[in-house]
């Protein structure tokens, strides 16, 4: 019974990424989405300016790529006013055919409705949630492999 107590105690031990290391990864996953998704198709879009109510045009990329057996799609969203979002998201074909979308959505810190590093898994969350320390390191690592694949313009 203790070494089971032992055992769970040891699963709550402290990330082994510093604050500095895990800026490091946010500004690298950046970075490297914005990059990669302007590998792919860009299109101009039309919506309404939330603040004036004016129409206004923002620039979108998508690029979409397969990676360690699941499709991924890079979204990057430039707005007028400074304001940017990046999407990733991860498809997955289970093993009875049926697809499970993770989405994970950056945007600007001054985005209040929706600020930073959020994550939304499909048929698990009810809503957008903090990404995971985890997350983090899986989408670097993602980001960095299809940079470091060949491309092609989707």
């Amino acid at each position: 019974m203790d070494q089971d107590k032992q055992t769970n105690n040891d699963s709550a031990q402290p990330s082994p990424i510093d604050p500095a290391q895990l800026e490091k990864i946010k500004s690298d996953i950046i970075n490297n989405a914005k990059t990669i998704a302007k590998l792919g198709i860009k299109t101009v879009k039309n919506s309404q300016d939330t603040v004036s109510g004016d129409p206004t045009n923002y620039d979108w990329w998508e690029y979409e790529q397969s990676f360690d057996n699941d499709f991924w799609s890079i979204s990057f969203w430039d707005y007028p006013n400074g304001l940017w979002q990046i999407q990733i998201t991860k498809v997955t074909i289970q093993s009875n055919g049926s697809s499970l979308m993770v989405s994970f959505s950056v945007r600007t810190d001054q985005d209040k409705q929706f600020p930073g590093f959020q994550v939304y898994q499909e048929s698990v969350d009810d809503s957008y949630r903090q990404m995971k320390i985890e997350e983090f390191i899986l989408l670097d690592r993602v980001l960095q492999g299809i940079q470091a694949s060949p491309h092609e313009k989707s």
